[in-house]
């Protein structure tokens, strides 16, 4: 008999894959700003899905922004819990050492973990290339002195 309670499987979920940690997520608002400002958009049906590769080439993190447009507090609770899960759940369907915000559009309130699941591109539509770094800070190639 398999347990499953609340997206927890015990036959195919190794324990490291189970947590979401706190470095996993994308939590300062400069960070979110940063990604939305300089980050390339993924549109889907219910969701804005920006990415930008991380300047210290951390692991993928994730954001979530979901505005009271969208529903009252326990609907906008809930899209954030199912986008969290989706993301710990499929990691690697995500580019690697990038932050990831997603911005819920108006009409997402009832989306299920499935269809968050089938928005998540399988293979995304653009390369990912390297953060530029802030304008007026010259930063040289290593090995190269200034």
């Amino acid at each position: 008999m398999r347990a499953f309670c609340f997206g927890f499987d015990a036959m195919n979920d190794s324990p490291q894959e189970l947590l979401l940690r706190p470095a996993d997520r994308i939590k300062a608002r400069a960070h979110f700003q940063r990604t939305q400002e300089h980050g390339r958009k993924h549109h889907t049906t219910n969701f804005l899905v920006l990415v930008l590769p991380r300047e210290d080439g951390g692991p993928t993190r994730v954001g979530i922004t979901v505005t009271k447009k969208v529903g009252n507090a326990v609907q906008r609770n809930r899209i954030k819990r199912i986008v969290r899960e989706v993301f710990r759940r499929e990691r690697s369907r995500f580019p690697s050492g990038c932050d990831v915000v997603w911005i819920a559009k108006t009409g997402c309130v009832d989306m299920t973990y499935a269809k968050v699941s089938e928005q998540v591109p399988r293979r995304w539509t653009f390369p990912v290339k390297q953060a530029t770094p802030p304008a007026g800070k010259h930063v040289a190639p290593p090995g190269v002195p200034r």
